[in-house]
């Protein structure tokens, strides 16, 4: 039997496999860095056959996790295809950036579906929730040697860690031995985090130190927002505060990528040893980077003034709303995905380096003048009535007249320099 599919007037027929959909919407400074910004259509370039109906193309809809892992690849997670199509609830998709010779991101495309999970009728039989991907190329634990490791926020049985081969989709039996893929399609294998991480949005693995880190989005009844850590077979080592528990008034924490101590990346995270960077969402829209062991680096918000600063035309039908982040070390990449709302804002933002920005371009506009001067102010004041940290220059916690100070020697610099 056919599944009956209500679509939008635009969107009224089967989608192509493809559709061209790369806007450039200028520079913006992050980090100290200055990034040209691009911005892609997911849900209508990475389009595949419904698996219920292979004559009817999908798109890949309100995303939930991405990583990138390169040679152009990346891998996406959706926990409502459902509600989009008349398809299958949970996917975890592989895709490919087109580039030209240059090596320019020109657009998106589909390459395989890696897993589908239920509720039925699809394969599986239990709720996947894939909030997350990563993968674990170290040589232990669940999913070691290069294999998935899945993130599911509202898995059937509690939060938890589950592990995929990544050429088969097949799920990893967890703890060994257990026999658990014998009991309710494997319902009940994986890493439970749930006594920790109470709304596991995201996870990243962390080479470094063979951990991983995840994200505990801060629901009732602790409602802390938490980098939770574990071991690659699932014992909790630690935890650091992030989002509003450390910015007051950032948004909630929900995607987290890791950067390595590499040159392609700004000049502020160098030295580190790493760094991983948390994506907040549409209560706060912005990043916070924070080094290994949680000591806030930067925070960045992406609303300014009530601007998108990496869209500033924007179209948004709703506000900017980031599940997810991820990262390319050998070109210095950041990719922000938006989760859409239903068919409106699938879209992905990829920043690329273009030179080594300018520090007091405080607004992200691509220009040192006087505004920035005046928006800081502005900032600062606002700063000492809401208790909230964005003028926090020097990065200590405190909201204070050195602050002020440290900015205005920067945006002189900056100006001498002819920077912007």
């Amino acid at each position: 039997m056919k599944i009956a599919r209500v679509l939008p007037v635009a969107l009224a027929a089967s989608l192509p496999l493809a559709v061209a959909s790369a806007q450039d919407l200028g520079k913006v400074t992050l980090f100290g860095q200055q990034y040209a910004v691009q911005r892609f259509n997911y849900l209508e370039e990475v389009t595949f056959p419904d698996p219920l109906d292979p004559t009817f193309n999908v798109g890949i809809a309100e995303v939930e996790g991405f990583t990138f892992f390169g040679k152009d690849r990346f891998i996406m997670s959706s926990d409502a295809m459902d509600e989009v199509w008349a398809t299958y609830k949970n996917f975890i998709v592989e895709g490919r950036f087109e580039t030209d010779d240059a090596g320019a991101i020109t657009g998106m495309t589909y390459v395989r579906t890696i897993v589908t999970i239920g509720p039925e009728p699809a394969p599986g039989g239990y709720d996947l929730d894939p909030s997350g991907v990563t993968f674990n190329t170290g040589p232990n634990g669940l999913a070691a040697g290069g294999d998935l490791l899945v993130s599911c926020v509202e898995d059937s049985i509690g939060e938890r860690i589950r592990g995929f081969d990544f050429a088969t989709g097949d799920q990893f039996e967890w703890p060994v031995g257990s026999g658990c893929l014998t009991q309710e399609n494997g319902t009940f294998c994986g890493i439970s985090v749930i006594e920790n991480n109470l709304d596991a949005e995201d996870l990243v693995y962390v080479p470094t130190r063979d951990l991983i880190y995840t994200v505990d989005q801060g629901n009732p009844p602790d409602a802390s927002h938490e980098v939770e850590i574990y071991t690659t077979d699932g014992v909790n080592v630690g935890n650091f505060p992030i989002g509003p528990e450390v910015v007051p008034g950032a948004g909630e924490s929900k995607g987290i990528t890791y950067l390595p101590d590499v040159d392609t990346y700004p000049e502020l995270f160098r030295g580190k040893g790493g760094i991983v960077i948390v994506a907040l969402d549409d209560k706060g829209p912005g990043l916070q980077a924070f080094d290994l062991d949680g000591k806030l680096v930067a925070n960045e918000p992406l609303v300014v003034k009530g601007q998108v600063i990496v869209d500033p035309d924007s179209q948004l039908q709703s506000p900017l709303q980031l599940e997810s982040v991820g990262t390319d070390p050998a070109t210095g990449r950041l990719f922000l995905i938006n989760q859409s709302s239903g068919f409106a804002d699938a879209f992905i933002y990829v920043l690329t380096p273009v030179g080594a920005g300018c520090a007091a371009d405080f607004n992200g506009d691509g220009t040192v003048n006087s505004t920035d001067v005046s928006d800081f102010i502005n900032q600062w004041f606002q700063d000492q009535v809401d208790g909230t940290l964005v003028t926090d220059w020097d990065g200590n916690g405190v909201i204070n007249s050195t602050d002020v100070s440290d900015f205005i020697n920067a945006w002189f610099e900056d100006t001498t320099v002819g920077c912007g």
